[in-house]
């Protein structure tokens, strides 16, 4: 099955025949594409199973999907989602979690431009700090003006108690964090 080329802005395609195009980001902010969620009225509920899929696939929790499917964003290419980041808001301090990317589509940018959408979109809900936690992803994260700040238990303590971080990261995992202020 080919994909079809989006048009671009000035009238003609990206990708020719079954080369695809960029993916497309969508997700509040102000990068300029068009855009969907986290608004739970623009419906992306329709995306839970990609987003599942695609976070299986990477590794990553994938159960409760459906309780933060209003704080993704996401990157898709026709109707197909190949890229998601959340954000998991605790006042002034965000958690940026579940960051995939398809691996057809790794290497070319689309974590970078996943995590800035999610990052803008913390800056949009009040965070000043935006806290990551890996087991294998610290160099990228560290790309993106994230600096370490030691294992996970150094995690402020509303992150550090979710259940996600308390369950799913081991005691090898490093925690990041990024001012956005």
């Amino acid at each position: 099955m080919g994909l079809t080329p989006r048009p671009d802005r000035r009238g003609g395609t990206r990708g020719r025949g079954d080369v695809p195009g960029p993916p497309h980001v969508r997700g509040p902010g102000p990068l300029g594409a068009p855009l969907r969620g986290p608004d739970p009225s623009t419906g992306e509920g329709e995306d839970r199973p990609d987003i599942e899929a695609l976070l299986k696939a990477a590794g990553l929790v994938h159960e409760g999907v459906e309780d933060r499917i209003g704080e993704a964003v996401v990157a898709g290419l026709d109707s197909r989602v190949v890229g998601t980041a959340s954000v998991e808001g605790f006042g002034e301090l965000g958690h940026l979690r579940s960051v995939a990317v398809d691996q057809e589509f790794r290497g070319g940018g689309l974590g970078i431009l996943l995590v800035a959408r999610a990052a803008a979109v913390a800056r949009d809900r009040g965070c000043t700090q935006l806290y990551a936690v890996t087991e294998d992803a610290a160099s990228f994260f560290e790309r993106l003006g994230f600096r370490p700040i030691g294992p996970k238990d150094a995690l402020p303590e509303p992150i550090a108690r979710t259940p996600m971080v308390r369950g799913q990261c081991s005691e090898d995992a490093v925690a990041l964090q990024l001012a956005l202020a």
